[in-house]
């Protein structure tokens, strides 16, 4: 899939050989021992693992999308993302998946399910994430409009963008955060402040 603004932000990338990094091991004469080099990025962070990619481009402002790492180098992992595709010449969406260079701050693993009994705990203004158009967006559950056993849907607001929402459970999920120096996920339970809106020039 390729959005308008997602449009906006590809660019055309070259896939030929990737610049491998080398993992052998390297000789130290330091008390006559031999060392390998040290892991590049977090532990978690390896070649061929798929990721959420933190979006910060507007229109696509804080929503994550998934992504497959191709390369690991220095402080940033060459990336293919999985519904975004590159823009052709005549700007149309090409066939290629689109791939790019991201910072690590940017990266995350694929969180958790929601823990058993999420649901019926929720309360309004409950901050959630909803799944919508191939990425992840944050929500806030503001109603509950159906309530069913068989199929609940639900009322959420995505307050950056002043839009409301009706959806099942099965698209909606706990506002993960992931603790890079801990390397765990912690559930985040209460409304974040509100976001800076930007305003529409007169």
């Amino acid at each position: 899939r390729r959005t308008e603004a997602a449009g906006r932000r590809t660019r055309r990338l070259k896939r030929g050989v990737l610049h491998g990094r080398s993992g052998g091991p390297v000789r130290a004469f330091l008390f006559g021992a031999s060392r390998t080099m040290p892991p590049i990025g977090p532990a978690w962070l390896t070649e061929g693992v798929q990721v959420e990619v933190t979006m910060t481009e507007e229109g696509l402002l804080s929503s994550r999308y998934i992504a497959t790492v191709l390369e690991i180098k220095s402080d940033k992992a060459h990336i293919e993302f999985r519904d975004f595709n590159e823009e052709a010449e005549d700007g149309s969406e090409g066939e290629k998946l689109l791939c790019e260079w991201e910072p690590f701050d940017k990266l995350r693993p694929l969180p958790p399910p929601p823990p058993s009994g999420f649901f019926s705990k929720l309360k309004l203004g409950s901050p959630l994430e909803m799944d919508f158009e191939d990425g992840w967006w944050e929500v806030l559950l503001v109603g509950a409009a159906e309530r069913t056993a068989e199929l609940p849907k639900y009322i959420v607001e995505a307050r950056r963008y002043k839009v409301r929402h009706i959806v099942p459970a099965a698209s909606l999920r706990p506002a993960w955060k992931w603790v890079a120096a801990a390397c765990s996920w912690e559930m985040h339970t209460e409304a974040p402040p509100p976001p800076d809106v930007p305003k529409k020039k007169k």
